[in-house]
């Protein structure tokens, strides 16, 4: 073989292109957390914020000066101002801990603290409550799924006993029926549903909190355990990605306040993942999937117990977190919902640093990256028709060159172009005339 030479040295047209090669992104407009309009009423310890099919955002329960609140307001994103809405007919003691939109519009409202078995309506269009069928159980912390067929699934709990029982609300009938019984009695169990339509649930806790984790087929009414994650875990979040994975981050048990690990459950294999682990551990905090797949984690406790304003975000297709800009309050047990319309995350009431409750409200703002690829390649000056083998170093004194294609030229001269330069190190190109 050998090498074809020009005029121009080979090196220095491929030195010239290589100056062009680069990858970087640029941050137009850096995240921020804008302050926004403040509830009517300082709702602590877990309120709930469910998004409307009209875009507004309902905000249920929590707790102020130790009272537990049994009353909701609305956000308007147009107008970034609440308005209180009307008083649930049951009025329970403690604040209902469960809001589930149901497919006809309506929120489903039940659980509360004391453990409590009525459950009430909210209709978006009249801004009313209606009371609905009783639960035939009582529960206090249980969770809730809304089901593929409609129907919704209220798990665990507390009323004296932890509680292992689940049931079916049907917004057809307005009525509970009982279904098939975890393995293991919890209250606080966090649940999602998964792409095959069967509901993952994890965590919680009796005296400690749990690893264990079970799958509901609503096909067959039963639950089965599934593996277990690596970490006990209370008061952490679990969030469905785009890629069908479920992400679940932070929480603590008797003996860890809070801890910054993260894990993934695959529902193809039944199995959790360690994956990168928070800058900061988290313990009462929220998660919420923004509409670039990644992940806004914000608030909540640190190792020490400390309330926290930082925030971060998990890229699913690195696995890896980043700091981002922190709230512009510290808070814990607060509300966090997308807004779509906006494209932001509103933040609401919680705890402040002291434990009293807040009535204020911030929105996350993910700011604008524009990502910019320029490449590396080389002019090749060769009969059109000819086998040219295309090679790189990364440093010229290297003498051992790296074959990276062989190409027909399709004319002469032609421009190469190397497509994977982009955060690439430095390459320096020739090519070899082939017999």
């Amino acid at each position: 073989m050998k090498t074809f030479t020009h005029k121009i040295p080979r090196f220095a047209l491929a030195l010239t292109t290589l100056a062009l090669s680069f990858s970087a992104t640029q941050q137009l407009k850096a995240a921020s957390w804008l302050p926004t309009g403040a509830m009517n009423t300082a709702r602590g310890s877990e309120p709930t914020a469910t998004l409307l099919p009209n875009g507004k955002v309902l905000v249920v329960g929590g707790v102020a000066a130790g009272v537990d609140l049994h009353n909701a307001e609305v956000y308007d994103p147009t107008t970034a101002t609440w308005t209180a809405t009307g008083l649930m007919p049951n009025s329970v003691s403690g604040g209902y801990e469960t809001a589930t939109l149901l497919t006809n519009g309506l929120v489903l409202a039940a659980g509360s603290a004391p453990a409590v078995t009525s459950t009430d309506l909210y209709d978006p269009a009249t801004g009313t409550w209606t009371a609905t069928g009783a639960m035939n159980t009582s529960r206090d912390g249980p969770a809730a799924v809304l089901l593929p067929n409609g129907k919704v699934l209220v798990m665990g709990g507390y009323n004296g006993s932890y509680l292992d029982s689940a049931e079916l609300y049907n917004p057809a009938t307005g009525t509970w029926t009982t279904t098939g019984a975890m393995h293991a009695a919890r209250q606080h169990p966090i649940a999602a549903l998964l792409p095959n339509g069967k509901v993952l649930m994890s965590g919680g806790h009796q005296f400690d909190s749990f690893s264990e984790a079970e799958t509901y087929d609503p096909a067959t009414g039963t639950w089965t355990t599934t593996d277990s994650m690596s970490v006990a875990r209370y008061g952490n979040t679990m969030t469905l990605l785009p890629n069908g994975k479920v992400l679940v981050t932070g929480g603590g048990n008797r003996s860890i306040t809070s801890v910054s690990s993260a894990e993934l459950y695959d529902p193809a294999t039944g199995t959790w993942a360690a994956t990168g682990s928070m800058t900061t551990a988290h313990n009462g905090h929220t998660a919420n999937l923004l509409s670039n797949g990644k992940v806004l984690v914000s608030g909540g406790y640190d190792a020490n117990g400390l309330t926290v304003a930082s925030a971060e975000l998990y890229d699913p297709a690195t696995g890896t977190w980043t700091a981002t800009a922190a709230m512009n309050t510290a808070r814990s047990a607060h509300a966090a919902v997308l807004l779509p319309s906006l494209n932001k995350v509103l933040v609401a009431g919680g705890n402040d640093a002291n434990g009293t409750a807040l009535s204020s409200a911030e929105l996350y703002d993910a700011g604008v990256s524009l990502s910019i690829n320029m490449y590396a390649g080389l002019t090749i000056f060769a009969p059109a028709g000819s086998t040219n083998q295309i090679q790189y170093v990364n440093n010229l004194n290297n003498t051992n060159w790296t074959t990276l294609t062989n190409l027909v030229l399709p004319s002469n001269p032609y421009i190469f172009i190397d497509y994977g330069s982009p955060g690439q190190a430095h390459r320096f190109y020739r090519d070899v005339l082939l017999p």
